[in-house]
């Protein structure tokens, strides 16, 4: 039944955002005072030595904030200035909030970066997840009789940035970024334990979630240097197996305005009994918002209030939304194609792509491309055991793997000369007795319009027949 009822206005005052009049010491030390005069804000923020490093000026709005900050150097000279709005979009069940920034970096009267970002929450919390998550008792549809209990919440996030850095008044460097989720927490919000679940806790029951990032430097002329895309889509969940990650790059070099050299990747790891998919950022990560936050209260709370908790943090700090990634870059979580590079997992299937192309005046001279696979092997899953066999369901590969490795030269354009090797696994099945693996080697060469070919089959897995298995993960680049 749809909710006829209105929802609550929020409280709109700075008090919601945490703000408080007063002077206060900081935990580093530093000596904040707060000044608020009906819809008007003011900050100011002093070192040990009494020396101003912050100032805040914000104000009220209809339907939220808007906040001005300036960090100052020792000098008294303002290094960085942040234009912060907040606004309320949506209210109730299903509500809408979001931080717009316009920030500037100087070096003396000089402008050396900039960035346009924002940040949009989505929240949901569906009074039907709730009847399931209850058990059989009655709940009506009213937002505020969500209380005291597991809620199951559905939180859409969408972070965009573009960054742009100067050298000497000139474009040097252009960032652009975005960064989407769709999360589902089972939340308790008791102060008791409740279904398993600790008070106060939440925990992710799934995540499909998305990052991409265009760069792009120039010369001294404005001509483009290099420029890169990489980007990746994540999938996971509660459940054991049925994770998938995928990336690609594409990553092209130029000289004086003309391609020179354009690489490109693809990794793709699913989710096996074995092996999990690297970490990604959960939701109050990507928000920066604390446990201890998020569970506060006794009702699921709105988009705005989420995002209004760390207000003055995400309008005084220019990475306060891109934290969450640089943290988990930094813990190698996105380097996919290294966990096939130093692969010991026998039951996760990939699929790696690798190449790289040169050109000259124009055209192509070189080409070269690795991949690497692997599949789920049919003869393991779902398996029969015939009489008299020798081999046990132990015994057989989880998967299947092949490999191929391409160079090709050039000559005003047209393809010259070649080398190709094709290196497959198969799943020999034989009622009688054990089940094989044998390994299939196929190659050809074209030099000097002559054509060699090589064809044979070996006994055994692919690593006997390719010494150079996992070169297209070993070339992957882990960033842009």
């Amino acid at each position: 039944m749809e909710n006829t009822k209105k929802p609550k206005k929020e409280d709109h005052s700075w008090a919601a955002y945490g703000f408080e009049d007063g002077e206060f010491k900081l935990k580093n030390g530093n000596r904040q005072i707060v000044t608020i005069e009906n819809s008007n804000l003011k900050i100011e923020e002093y070192d040990k030595n009494n020396k101003l490093i912050r100032k805040v000026e914000g104000n009220l709005t209809d339907d939220g904030a808007v906040l001005n900050t300036q960090i100052f150097n020792k000098n008294n000279e303002v290094i960085q200035q942040i234009n912060t709005q907040f606004e309320e979009l949506k209210t109730g069940n299903k509500s809408a909030a979001k931080v717009s920034r316009s920030i500037q970096w100087f070096d003396g009267d000089k402008l050396k970066r900039t960035m346009e970002d924002s940040m949009l929450l989505n929240s949901r919390y569906n009074v039907q997840d709730a009847v399931i998550l209850y058990g059989i008792q009655k709940i009506t549809d009213d937002f505020e009789e969500l209380v005291a209990k597991q809620t199951q919440d559905s939180h859409r996030t969408e972070y965009k940035a573009a960054i742009v850095e100067y050298n000497n008044g000139k474009k040097s460097k252009e960032i652009h970024m975005k960064q989407k989720g769709d999360f589902v927490n089972q939340t308790n919000r008791a102060f008791v334990k409740n279904d398993g679940m600790d008070g106060k806790t939440t925990k992710e029951l799934r995540q499909s979630s998305s990052l991409k990032i265009d760069t792009v430097n120039y010369d001294l002329d404005g001509k483009i240097l290099r420029q890169a895309h990489w980007d990746e889509s994540f999938s996971d969940s509660t459940a054991p197996t049925g994770g998938i990650l995928k990336q690609g790059m594409t990553v092209s070099w130029y000289n004086d305005g003309e391609l020179v050299k354009k690489e490109r990747s693809s990794a793709k790891v699913e989710e096996s009994e074995s092996s999990k998919l690297p970490k990604r950022p959960k939701l109050l990560e990507v928000l920066g918002i604390s446990k201890e936050v998020y569970t506060q209260g006794n009702t699921p709370k709105s988009a705005s209030q989420i995002m209004a908790d760390p207000l003055l943090d995400s309008s005084a700090r220019a990475s306060f939304f891109v934290d969450n990634i640089k943290n988990h870059a930094s813990k190698g979580d996105y380097k996919t194609a290294s966990m096939v590079e130093h692969d010991n997992v026998e039951d996760r299937p990939y699929d790696m792509e690798w190449s790289n192309t040169t050109y000259k005046d124009g055209k192509i001279v070189a080409k070269q491309e690795d991949t690497e696979k692997a599949r789920k092997n049919p003869l393991k899953h779902g398996m029969e055991f015939w009489t008299g066999r020798g081999l046990t369901e132990a015994d057989v590969p989880a998967t299947i793997k092949s490999s191929s490795h391409n160079d090709t030269s050039y000559k005003n354009g047209r393809e010259n000369n070649s080398a190709t090797i094709e290196v497959r696994e198969s799943a020999n099945t034989n009622h009688h007795g054990p089940d094989s693996i044998t390994t299939s080697v196929h190659g050809t060469q074209k030099k000097n319009f002559q054509t060699t070919k090589i064809n044979k089959i070996i006994d055994g897995r692919i690593e006997a027949a390719d010494t150079d298995l996992h070169a297209a993960s070993k070339r992957i680049p882990c960033s842009t």
